[in-house]
């Protein structure tokens, strides 16, 4: 059997491997305290994005609800609303179908034959009554 040597390096003794941990866990809470930090500043950086572009869409969405009434003269432009592209062409679609709704009511309502022009005059010509039966025509009276 061989003879165990004696080992030139010193086994660590448990309070330097404590201190040795201690001081690697205060690295790594250093490190990770960074790391927060590094992720709350580029959250912040999102968030400004963020806002920057529900104001830009927030924007495009009324340009689009200003083209979309130009581009409808017809259809009042109450019944156009909506805070996005989708909810404005759905209101759109609505209000076309309102609009046809209430033409063809009117329309339904107007007598087919008006004629066009003054209207023929009667029969009853005013040189042909006496003095007494003028006057009770002009008051109003039927001859």
């Amino acid at each position: 059997m061989e003879k165990e040597e004696p080992k030139t390096e010193e086994t660590p003794t448990p309070k330097a491997e404590k201190n040795q941990s201690l001081q690697d866990l205060q690295k790594s809470i250093i490190t990770k305290d960074k790391q927060i930090e590094s992720l709350k500043s580029a959250s912040g950086t999102f968030k400004e994005d963020i806002t920057r572009l529900n104001a830009n869409l927030e924007h495009a969405v009324k340009s689009y609800r200003q083209m979309v009434v130009k581009a409808h003269p017809g259809i009042p432009e109450e019944l156009i609303t909506g805070k996005s592209v989708e909810e404005i062409d759905t209101s759109l679609a609505t209000a076309k179908k309102i609009v046809d709704r209430v033409k063809k009511s009117l329309e339904a309502e107007v007598p087919e034959n008006v004629p066009v022009g003054a209207p023929t005059r009667s029969s009853n010509n005013a040189q042909n009554l006496s003095p007494r039966e003028k006057i009770q025509y002009a008051m109003g009276g039927s001859c």
